[in-house]
C-alpha cells in the first residue's frame, strides 16, 4: 500500500509525474511528501517538476525513476548547516539524497577522540531518520589536500553516487578543510571522468555552491534562493541533534547553540532577500536563462 490515508495505488504510465503525491512514510518513516515551493533569483526552480496531486505509482516504479541530489561537505555538519532545508525538500519530492562527508577520520579531533566510530554511526543514523544517506571518505582534518590520490577518491565516490544535482562548498573560506573540499568537489563533479579515465562518467546536470556562514565564508554572493520555511523546524532539529552528538550530550530542543543561532540568523537574512521567512542561498557557476514574461 502507499499509505493508510491514500487510495489504492494504480499502475502509473509516467512515474516521473506522479511522485509528489505519494505518501512517503513507507520509505522514510517520519516524512510525508507535501507540496513544496522553490523560489529562485535569476534561475529556474531547483526542483522544477510539477507533479499532479492525484497520481500514484507503485514503489518499484517510484524507485526506478528516482533522481539523486548529492551534497558534499568537508565535516560532518557542513551539509546540515549549509543546505538542510534543500535536502529535506528534495527528500519530500522523492529525490534520493546523499551527503558525502570527505572527513571520515575523527581521531585527531579533540571532541570525538576515543569515540570516533560511535560518533560517525550516530551522525549516519540521525541523517537516515530524515531520509538522507551518508557516505564518508577516510580523510582527516588538516591532513588532506588536493592531490592525485584525493582527487581519485572523491571522483570515485561521485561516479558511484551518480548525482543529478550537486551542492558543493564555496571555495573561498577561512577554514582550510572547506577550501580543499571545494576544490576536490569541483574537480570531481566537472572532470571526474578524466580523473578516473572513465568514459562512462556522467557529471550532474546542475551544480550549485553553498556557503558555510559568515564565520568561515569569504566573498559569497548568491544568485539562487530557495524558500525552506516549510522545512525550517526539521532543519533546526537535525542540526541541533548533530551538535548534541558532537558535545556528547542528550539532545534538548529547548537549548540553543552558536551553530543554531548562526544558521537562523543567516536563513532569516537570506529569506528577507527574497521575501520569505527562511531561505538558503546558492551560487550557480553555469548561468541559465529563465522566462520572466
Amino acid at each position: 500500500t502507499v499509505g493508510t490515508h491514500s487510495p489504492a495505488p494504480q499502475s502509473c504510465p509516467n512515474p516521473a509525474r506522479a511522485t509528489r503525491a505519494i505518501q512517503f512514510r513507507e520509505i522514510h518513516g517520519n516524512l510525508t511528501a507535501n507540496r513544496v515551493t522553490c523560489r529562485t533569483v535569476t534561475r529556474g526552480a531547483l526542483f522544477p517538476d510539477d507533479f499532479p496531486e492525484t497520481s500514484y505509482c507503485t514503489k518499484s516504479e517510484l524507485m526506478a525513476d528516482q533522481k539523486t541530489l548529492l551534497a558534499i561537505g568537508a565535516h560532518y555538519d557542513d551539509c546540515v548547516y549549509g543546505v538542510p532545508g534543500i535536502m529535506l525538500q528534495a527528500v519530500a519530492k522523492n529525490y534520493r539524497v546523499v551527503q558525502l562527508i570527505l572527513i571520515g577520520d575523527y581521531s585527531n579531533w579533540p571532541p570525538t577522540k576515543g569515540r570516533e566510530k560511535e560518533f560517525r554511526n550516530s551522525i549516519t543514523k540521525i541523517a537516515s531518520e530524515y531520509g538522507v544517506e551518508t557516505r564518508y571518505l577516510d580523510f582527516a582534518s588538516h591532513q588532506y589536500d588536493t592531490n592525485a590520490e584525493t582527487k581519485q577518491k572523491v571522483a570515485a565516490a561521485v561516479y558511484e553516487i551518480k548525482p543529478d544535482i550537486a551542492l558543493q562548498l564555496w571555495e573561498y573560506d577561512h577554514h582550510h578543510d572547506h577550501t580543499v573540499a571545494s576544490q576536490l568537489s569541483k574537480i570531481a563533479l566537472n572532470h571526474g571522468g578524466r580523473v578516473l579515465n572513465e568514459d562512462r562518467f556522467r557529471g550532474p546536470r546542475t551544480i550549485y555552491h553553498y556557503d558555510n556562514g559568515p564565520g568561515h565564508t569569504i566573498g559569497f554572493e548568491p544568485d539562487t534562493f530557495v524558500d525552506v520555511t516549510e522545512y525550517w523546524q526539521k532543519s533546526m532539529e537535525w542540526l541541533g541533534r548533530y551538535m548534541a552528538v558532537q558535545r556528547n550530550v542528550k539532545y534538548d530542543p529547548s537549548q540553543t547553540t552558536g551553530a543554531l543561532q548562526g544558521k537562523e540568523t543567516l536563513a532569516r537574512y537570506r529569506g528577507q532577500t527574497c521575501r520569505v521567512k527562511y531561505a538558503e542561498a546558492l551560487w550557480a557557476p553555469r548561468k541559465q536563462p529563465v522566462n520572466i514574461l
